[in-house]
């Protein structure tokens, strides 16, 4: 018995086709206007997919931010691979202390850093940072000609590192006050300052209000403090032993190698001489 016919018109065949075209075509500009105007898009699918950080890179002075998957060169190391910059330095923050980064739910996790600095910076610590400076100004007139940078080192720094500092200081910037008779800010009035400063801030709580990451990032002393540059030494050194371990591991196989083709050979040729 026959099966039946269905007859297929010219229109439907036609149609199905052109159809299928024109979801490709809107398929393929859904996917470049996405990377176009959404390009973070792209970062969020693969941190979440392949449990990664996200990385918010900003530059200092622009505040242009860029958006990075926070990859390695392998598992375990202490360094982020920069995407454009191989020589740039982005620490992965799980080696040092006291930063945490911003969770967005389902899997990701985003540190933000600045261009120039190699360790991330959180909302509390930009936060932090600003209450210092407020305390300062409120209550220190003493430390207020230093920068902001210096006077966040300040307020982190060791007591005994504190006498040479405060010379160092005031030989730099010959600080005044704003009397009549332009009276020099003197080596103990600074001193003394700091350290009720540094006492003040232990019991200030942080204020909130509006992060303004630029100006945190620039008051961030970071790069001045002796024991952040130990820790970028000891991660440095982690990774270059890491990388020798690796170059080492090669050398050993090309001699293994080296040392198995000249056995062969040496064998070859010692049949050929006393056959």
């Amino acid at each position: 018995m026959a099966l039946p016919q269905i007859p297929i018109g010219l229109e439907l065949i036609v149609a199905v086709p052109g159809v299928f075209i024109l979801l490709l075509v809107f398929l393929v500009w859904f996917i470049l206007d996405l990377k176009k105007l959404a390009p973070e898009a792209f970062v969020f699918r693969k941190c979440r997919k392949k449990d990664l950080a996200a990385l918010e890179v900003e530059d200092i002075g622009s505040g242009h931010c860029r958006l990075i998957v926070g990859e390695k060169d392998k598992n375990g190391d202490p360094i982020f691979r920069h995407p454009d910059d191989p020589t740039q330095l982005v620490v992965d923050p799980t080696y040092l202390h006291n930063t945490k980064p911003r969770y967005w739910g389902n899997g990701l996790s985003i540190w933000h850093y600045a261009s120039s600095q190699w360790q991330p910076m959180t909302t509390i610590n930009a936060l932090g940072l600003n209450t210092c400076k407020k305390v300062a100004k409120q209550y220190f007139p003493e430390l207020l000609f230093m920068t902001d940078r210096d006077l966040m080192t300040f307020a982190k720094m060791r007591r005994d590192h504190l006498k040479h500092n405060v010379n160092a200081v005031i030989h730099k910037y010959q600080p005044e006050w704003d009397d009549d008779e332009n009276t020099p800010i003197t080596h103990d009035e600074v001193y003394n300052a700091v350290i009720e400063y540094q006492e003040a801030l232990k019991k200030k709580t942080i204020d909130t209000g509006i992060v303004a990451w630029d100006a945190a990032f620039a008051m961030n002393p970071i790069t001045h403090l002796v024991q952040d540059l130990a820790e970028i030494k000891v991660l440095i050194e982690m990774k270059v032993r890491s990388e020798f371990e690796k170059k080492l591991q090669w050398m050993q196989y090309g001699m293994i190698i080296a040392g198995i083709i000249g056995v062969t050979g040496i064998v070859i040729i010692g049949m050929m001489v006393f056959a």
